[in-house]
C-alpha cells in the first residue's frame, strides 16, 4: 500500500492530498456532517479530507474486488447507527483524457451476504440511487465493512469511474459530499495514477477557504492498532 504524490496548487493556497492507492474509503463526523478520509490498514495511516479513492479489480477473479471497503474508528458514530452509501452518476470510463464517456461497462455492488445488490445506471440518474444499509455501528471496536464490486463484464479491461456518498441514521449527522473511486481492470498503473490525478483536478470541486486543510493542524496520523 502506497500514497501518491501531495499535489500543492499554490495559486489560491489550494492544498489536496492525490488520492492515496487501495486504501478503504474511511469517514468521520466533521462539523456534524459525515466526511471521507483515508485509511491505510497495513500500515494505520489515517489521512482527514480525501474524496478521491481508487481500486485495482481482477487480482482474484475476473472483474471482481472487495476494496476499497469501508471504515470508521470506534465511536466515531453512536452504537447502533447506520452507514448508507448512494450511487450519484453513470459508470464512466477514461478514454485516456477525461471521464466523459458512459459505459458500456457497469459496476454491480453486492452486500458481503450476497442478499443484495445494485447496478450502475446507464445515464445520470435525477436523483442518487440508494445503495443498502449497512448493520449498526459497534459499541466498541472500529468499523470495518467491504462490499463486493463487479465489474460487468467481467473480462472488460480499462478505468472506471464511480461517484457516490454516504448517509446515516445517527441524528443530527448531515450526508457526506461526494466521493470518487477510480478503478483499474488490466491496465499500467501509471494511467490510474493519469486518471486519479484527473479527477482531484478538474472533477473534485476546488475548496473554498473554509474546505483547506489547516496546515498548522495534523494531516496524517496513525490510528490506534
Amino acid at each position: 500500500m502506497r500514497l501518491q504524490n501531495v499535489l500543492m496548487v499554490a495559486a489560491g493556497a489550494a492544498v489536496w492530498w492525490a488520492a492515496p492507492a487501495r486504501a478503504d474509503v474511511a469517514f468521520e463526523v466533521v462539523n456534524n456532517r459525515l466526511a471521507t478520509a483515508f485509511e491505510d490498514d497495513a500500515t494505520g495511516e489515517y489521512i482527514h479530507d480525501v474524496r478521491v479513492f481508487s481500486g485495482e479489480l481482477g487480482e482474484t477473479v475476473p472483474g471482481f474486488s472487495d476494496e476499497p471497503g469501508f471504515f470508521a474508528l470506534e465511536h466515531t458514530l453512536s452504537a447502533g447507527s447506520t452507514l448508507t452509501f448512494d450511487i450519484r452518476k453513470a459508470f464512466r470510463t477514461w478514454d485516456g483524457s477525461d471521464f466523459d464517456q458512459v459505459g458500456p461497462e457497469t459496476m454491480t455492488l453486492e452486500r458481503p451476504d450476497g442478499l443484495f445488490s445494485i447496478t450502475t445506471p446507464m445515464t445520470d440518474p435525477i436523483s442518487p440511487l440508494a445503495g443498502w444499509t449497512t448493520p449498526g455501528f459497534p459499541s466498541d471496536g472500529d468499523f470495518d465493512y467491504h462490499p463486493n464490486y463487479f465489474l460487468n463484464p467481467s473480462t472488460a479491461e480499462g478505468i472506471y469511474l464511480l461517484e457516490m456518498q454516504f448517509r446515516t441514521s445517527m441524528a443530527g449527522v448531515e450526508g457526506s459530499l461526494p466521493f470518487w473511486i477510480v478503478f483499474n481492470s488490466g491496465q499500467d498503473p501509471a494511467e490510474l495514477n493519469r486518471a486519479v490525478d484527473y479527477v482531484n483536478q478538474y472533477i473534485l470541486p476546488a475548496p473554498g477557504s473554509a474546505g483547506l486543510i489547516a496546515l498548522a493542524g495534523p494531516v496524517l496520523h496513525r490510528r490506534r492498532r
